[in-house]
């Protein structure tokens, strides 16, 4: 009988801030890395070590020792720094495909710098894995795909199967086996090393363990770890057997048994300087039954791909891997912070649909380079976010900040680049041979088809104009249907590269006006003009009433209504929106629901006796910010008195209440099919889980979920926990 070949991949599993600050993470990862390449240079039969599939580790190290770049590139062109294919482990499911993408090709690029790049479709600690991977992989040349965390084992007999995307391409995937990238680290080396077992239900601390350790005592200190000083370098060699036999029950279930993948190491884990002489003893006591090598990744992969390459009886599975239970791929956290979550939408939407193709136009017209170095900045930014616990906000209390900060950042650099693609825009648009007026308004449309909506604008006139009120037209002279919400005398500031700054004394009009047919990714110019202001019979008044618009959208009280949908705000703040087209009406939308939660920053967790308040019914102040031909504006204001916290000495939300604030905002523009809504909400209390709900009443058969480049069908929940294989469904 063959023997059994173990490839034996060590490995750190890094959370850049997780478990503690980054900056303090950066110290640990620093130690990590310095140890590795000590180990590497004493030790040639080290044969490899796997920068846990994101790139992001080495470039967080050689900020701090920018020195030991050379070594790394020699390591790394040597095949024993297995680096990439990401730059960061991003959480996929909350985030635009395009970042998904971008982070990729990021990780690629970058890991070439460095030697080579590991082509693998390695995500060992995400919330899910999107159902488009394959086909994402595919086109980075990589064919073979190794996750965690859970996905339904009813879809297939093996831990290895073959993964479709919507599109038809097929992967071959491993979900890994039940104790998945920490196989042989709890069921082998922590009896070896430490003659201890991580699976007893006795883990724990004993003091003395370990020699002497290190903790700080002070108020600012004394939360945080204790730390090994001078940890233990030697092991239990009568351990080898039965720790390798225990690691070797992790794997029962994979389709290629005679060669097996055997993960050393865990989450923040340093390598172990004695690693080449563990494997040679396993390689003594068990050579009878088993081949074990320090092998790579990619040596595995390959094999493996050699082994199953003619099997016919892999499972096909399609869909995302995103089953339940909610403890095994831990969903709730996507709710956690959404001040995250909301950042994070606006700095991408900034940045593809603004920033880079207007600085596209520019590059592609001759009129400016490709910003191509402020684009990586704002990418590495992006990508340091999107790592999964970084996304939401799981970690010290800063975390979150951070998030937001960064984030922010990458916002501001977008903004810049808007800012300079519409300039760079703006001085190639010819209006010389317009006679009738100097001032001009261009509406810009970036995106891939013609638009043609209410737009949005402030323009300022030049105070010493007197003005009645505002005139558009288009190039042609026609005119266009514009409302005025609003004006104030202001000063605006001049820069001038070349001279000192000035003030421009202006009126700004706050105005919506009808932007028609504007071009895919162009642009359309306006004429704006002004009639003057009627110096009978009060010239001496320093004020300019705005024009009151006679047309209005506002169809009754607190009611409004476009070609498609008439909205009437009710008086608890939901709304009631009719289709005009279809005559359906949707009652009582947008009410808020807050339930307690006493679970952790990965988990809801309902309490028994809940108390569930909603703001239906509840008394609010509603009114009318803007009404006119082209747009209205509804505002409304109330509290909710909610319990501030979770009790947990009592096991109940609390008796003591506080309230919170809530204030929402109803648009609905001419033309418009939907009405926008803003919500700010100011969180006062703890513990609880706040919905928003839009009872729409329809008994749906199936639902459907967005993702990146994806919708998925899901079958409604049949309650039972029975196996759902061949139940998804995909569709591009």
């Amino acid at each position: 009988m063959k023997k059994r070949k173990i490839h034996f991949v060590t490995y750190t599993h890094w959370d850049r801030e997780f478990r503690w600050e980054f900056e303090r993470t950066r110290m640990r990862l620093v130690d990590c890395i310095d140890h590795l390449l000590e180990i590497m240079k004493e030790k040639p039969e080290y044969r490899s070590f796997l920068f846990d599939g994101q790139l992001t580790l080495i470039e967080d190290y050689l900020e701090i020792r920018p020195e030991k770049k050379e070594e790394i590139v020699a390591l790394g062109k040597a095949g024993r720094l297995e680096l990439g294919p990401w730059f960061t482990l991003a959480d996929c499911a909350p985030i635009q495909g395009e970042s998904v993408v971008r982070n990729i090709l990021y990780g690629m690029r970058k890991s070439m710098e460095y030697g080579d790049v590991l082509k693998c479709g390695y995500n060992v600690f995400s919330f899910g894995q999107i159902g488009q991977l394959p086909q994402i992989y595919a086109n980075f040349g990589i064919d073979t795909i190794l996750f965690y965390k859970y996905m339904d084992p009813c879809k297939s007999k093996y831990h290895e199967f073959i993964w479709e995307s919507p599109d038809g391409t097929k992967a071959l995937a491993s979900r890994l086996g039940k104790e998945a990238r920490w196989n042989f680290f709890f069921a082998g080396h922590i009896p070896i090393v430490y003659d201890k077992d991580a699976w007893d239900k006795n883990w724990q601390y004993q003091w003395g363990d370990f020699g002497k350790v290190f903790h700080t005592a002070d108020p600012e200190g004394y939360q945080w770890f204790y730390d090994i000083l001078d940890p233990e370098t030697s092991f239990h060699k009568e351990n080898i057997k039965m720790g390798v036999e225990r690691a070797l029950k992790t794997v029962e279930g994979t389709a290629a048994p005679e060669v097996v993948l055997m993960f050393e190491g865990t989450d923040f884990t340093e390598p172990h300087p004695l690693t080449p002489e563990i494997i040679k003893e396993i390689q003594l006591q068990c050579g009878d039954e088993i081949e074990i090598i320090h092998s790579t990744l990619s040596d595995y992969i390959n094999e493996l791909k050699d082994v199953l390459k003619d099997r016919e009886d892999l499972n096909l599975v399609k869909g995302p891997m995103r089953d339940g239970p909610v403890g095994s791929i831990h969903t709730d956290v996507f709710s956690i912070h959404p001040e995250i979550m909301i950042e994070n939408s606006h700095a991408e939407n900034k940045i593809l649909r603004y920033a880079e193709p207007l600085s596209a136009i520019s590059w592609i017209h001759g009129i400016e380079q490709y910003p191509i170095t402020y684009l990586e900045k704002i990418w590495k930014l992006m990508f340091q976010s999107h790592a999964h616990d970084s996304m939401h906000g799981l970690g010290p209390k800063t975390l979150g900040e951070g998030e937001v900060a960064r984030l922010k950042q990458a916002s501001i650099i977008a903004q810049g680049l808007e800012r300079r693609g519409l300039q760079n825009i703006t001085k190639e648009i010819h209006t010389e041979t317009v006679e009738d007026t100097e001032y001009f308004l261009a509406v810009h449309n970036p995106s891939s088809f013609n638009r043609s909506e209410v737009v949005e604008a402030y323009v300022d006139v030049p105070k010493e104009a007197r003005l009645n009120y505002l005139v558009i037209e288009d190039m042609d002279g026609n005119p266009v249907q514009i409302q005025e919400v609003d004006r104030q005398e202001t000063r605006a500031g001049l820069y001038h590269p070349r001279s000192r700054n000035m003030p421009f004394y202006s009126t700004k009009v706050h105005i919506y006006f009808m932007a028609s047919h504007i071009p895919a990714v162009g642009y359309k110019t306006f004429k704006l003009k002004w009639t003057q202001k009627n110096e009978y019979p009060y010239p001496h008044e320093d004020w300019d009433a705005p024009r009151i618009p006679a047309e209005t959208m506002l169809s009754g009280a607190n009611q409004a209504e476009n070609e498609y949908i008439r909205v009437k705000i009710n008086r608890d703040g939901t709304v009631n929106i009719t289709d005009k087209i279809t005559g359906q009406t949707y009652e009582n939308l947008n009410y808020f629901l807050d339930i307690g939660d006493k679970g952790n920053m990965w988990m809801y967790d309902c309490p028994g006796n809940d108390r569930i308040i909603n703001s239906l019914g509840m008394p609010s102040k509603v009114g009318v910010t803007t009404h006119g031909p082209l747009a209205v504006k509804f505002e409304i204001n109330f509290t909710m008195s909610l319990p501030r916290e979770y009790d947990f000495l009592n096991q109940k939300r609390s008796d003591v209440e506080k309230d919170m604030p809530v204030n929402i905002r109803y648009t609905l523009k001419k033309g418009s099919r939907f009405l926008e809504v803003s919500t700010t909400i100011n969180n006062t209390v703890k513990d609880h889980h706040f919905k928003v709900c839009f009872p729409t009443r329809l008994q749906a058969e199936k639902t459907w979920a967005d993702g990146s480049f994806m919708v998925t069908e899901y079958p409604p929940n049949n309650g039972n926990g029975a196996c759902t294989r061949g139940k998804v469904k995909n569709s591009m």
